[in-house]
């Protein structure tokens, strides 16, 4: 791929970081940033091709807690199927009530 010379005026603390991270990850600086710029596109092309409640799913999942690596999307399933409760004492079957106060 052809490239080309960029200049980009940013504080001097960011950029003994951005070395110390290139040197860390055994990357370029130029190559982070181009690595950055294409995700950043790619990232704005997904927006465009989900519709809104995808959108705002995938935003709530975001904020979201990690799934415990133990979890097992069949036996969640299976118990949701099957009306069992849960570890917690939930039934699966029925979302929790929400409380009035």
């Amino acid at each position: 791929m052809h490239t080309a010379k960029l200049t980009l005026s940013i504080p001097a603390p960011l950029i003994a970081d951005a070395h110390r991270l290139s040197k860390k990850r055994g990357e370029s600086i130029s190559s982070m940033f181009a690595r950055f710029v294409s995700a950043t596109i790619h990232e704005s092309d997904m927006d465009i091709a989900f519709p809104p409640l995808t959108r705002r799913a995938l935003q709530l999942a975001m904020d979201a807690p990690p799934v415990p690596k133990e979890w097992d999307w069949r036996s969640e399933r299976d118990n949701l199927l099957l009306g069992r409760t849960r570890a917690d004492g939930v039934n699966s079957r029925r979302a929790p009530r929400a409380t009035s106060g």
